[in-house]
C-alpha cells in the first residue's frame, strides 16, 4: 500500500513522523522514568549520610547559579545540538532527492521515500 496523490503522501509523511515521535516518548518516557527513581533514591540516601549545614550550603548554591545560568545554557545547549546533526539531515535528504531523481520521482515522493526508510526496519 502506498499513497496516490500528493494530500495522501503528505498525510502518510506528517502520520509516520507524529506516530514515531509519540511511540519514543511513551519508550523514553518510561526508560527515563525508572532511571530517575533510581536516582532519587541515590539521592536521598547520599542526604541521609551527609550532614544538613553542608546540603543547604551546596543547595544555596547550586540554586544561586542555576537561576542565572539556566535559559541561556539551555538555549545553547539546543543550538548546538541543532547544528551538529544538521550535515545529517542535510545529507538524508540530499540522498533521497538523489535516488528520486535517478527512479524518475518529484521531490514530494523522495521525502516520502526517505520519511519512510528512515522511521521503518531494524535498528542493531
Amino acid at each position: 500500500m502506498i499513497p496516490d496523490g500528493p494530500g495522501e503522501t503528505i498525510f502518510s509523511i506528517f502520520f509516520v513522523l507524529i506516530g514515531v515521535i509519540v511511540l519514543a516518548t511513551v519508550a523514553f518516557g518510561v526508560v527515563f522514568e525508572n532511571i530517575f527513581e533510581a536516582y532519587d533514591g541515590i539521592l536521598d540516601a547520599a542526604k541521609a549520610n551527609t550532614s544538613d549545614k553542608f546540603m543547604k550550603k551546596l543547595k544555596k548554591t547550586n540554586e544561586m547559579d542555576d537561576e542565572e545560568s539556566e535559559h541561556t545554557s539551555m538555549q545553547w545547549d539546543m543550538l548546538k545540538e541543532f547544528v551538529s546533526v544538521l550535515p545529517l539531515y542535510i545529507l538524508l535528504v540530499l540522498g533521497a532527492l538523489f535516488i528520486g531523481n535517478v527512479e524518475g520521482w518529484d521531490g514530494l515522493k523522495s521525502i516520502y521515500f526517505l520519511i519512510v526508510t528512515a522511521t521503518t526496519g531494524e535498528f542493531l
